[in-house]
């Protein structure tokens, strides 16, 4: 499912237009951006939360040239689902 598709089947359900709906979802997703800006993680009971990790530095090869480069470690973001959303998928899946 794509944005344009959340955003048909929010309005079905609540009703209210597309670009409403559309308003909700980038201020949801701007807020997430922030707080992990900030160092911040983002939790919502049952679903999981947003959070920053560090990716440890590691050398690559770069095909073309058979090169190895050294990447330097960085942060960056993750989902991690909560126990309820683990286990409504499962059933879905099941």
């Amino acid at each position: 499912m794509n944005k344009n598709e959340l955003l048909e089947k929010m309005k079905e359900r609540n009703r209210l237009s597309k670009s409403e709906n559309q308003l909700a979802v980038d201020t949801f997703i701007n807020i997430i951006y922030e707080a992990l800006q900030n160092g911040e993680k983002v939790s919502l009971k049952g679903f999981g939360q947003f959070v920053t990790k560090e990716r440890k530095s590691r050398s690559i090869r770069i095909p073309s040239s058979e090169k190895q480069v050294r990447v330097p470690a960085k942060e960056i973001p993750a989902f991690e689902p909560g126990e309820e959303f683990k286990s409504k998928v499962e059933r879905i899946i099941e």
